[in-house]
């Protein structure tokens, strides 16, 4: 076997998607470990994790729909460590209202949507809405650090974004939009195209703008 045919192989590709998505799942547990020993989250959100937790299940249930091996493996492992970061976040917030509030929403929304998903016998028309579902929720995952772009242009500095982050999410999304052409699911291929846009865009900021501010030298005197 070449090695243009291992690219080609779903099962190698597959494997490599999940491998970048659980080195991507992965980095909060960094961000855990600061909220532990800090005994505090400062000014971190609960979004990220909850959201994470949240995609994952839907992209487990649509794995287990389809009996994709990949899908059901990666996404089980990711809601898990997710479910885990948030329940760290939750235990360590002064605020508990919003982030215990949301996440019950959260659980009862994923619930009900396994129970009804799992007793539906039109298995292509579940496929088409839970598919239509998983897309919105990566769309809005993979888009949610965009939502600081306007402050990186105003400060023109990339300090508050994470650069690790982007690459991985980089990585993650062509990964999986290419394996859902080698398996021609487009549920799997659109959102993480579009994901992979996304990503790029983000890395284009870092590649215009410095990490920190560049301190202006004082006018001669």
């Amino acid at each position: 076997m070449n090695l243009m045919t291992l690219w080609l192989d779903p099962d190698v590709v597959g494997f490599i998607s999940a491998t970048f998505t659980i080195c991507l799942s992965s980095t909060g547990i960094w961000t855990c470990w600061c909220i532990i020993s800090e005994k505090s989250v400062g000014t971190r959100s609960y979004l990220p994790f909850l959201a994470g937790a949240l995609m994952s299940s839907l992209w487990l249930l649509y794995g287990i729909v389809v009996n994709d091996n990949p899908m059901m493996f990666v996404n089980f492992i990711g809601s898990v460590l997710q479910s885990i970061y948030f329940i760290i976040f939750y235990l360590f917030t002064n605020d508990k209202s919003v982030p215990g509030r949301n996440g019950l929403i959260a659980v009862v929304s994923v619930l009900f949507i396994y129970v009804t998903v799992l007793n539906l016998p039109q298995l292509l028309q579940v496929v088409v809405a839970l598919g239509f579902i998983c897309n919105a929720v990566t769309i809005a995952f993979f888009a949610a650090p965009l939502a600081s772009i306007s402050q990186v242009i105003k400060t023109k500095n990339t300090e508050s974004m994470s650069l690790p982050l982007t690459i991985a999410s980089l990585l993650v999304t062509i990964s999986w939009a290419f394996y859902g052409v080698l398996i021609h699911d487009k549920m799997v291929m659109f959102p993480n195209f579009l994901g992979f846009v996304l990503s790029a865009l983000q890395l284009g900021l870092f590649l215009k703008y410095p990490r920190k501010k560049v301190a202006q030298s004082p006018l001669p005197q």
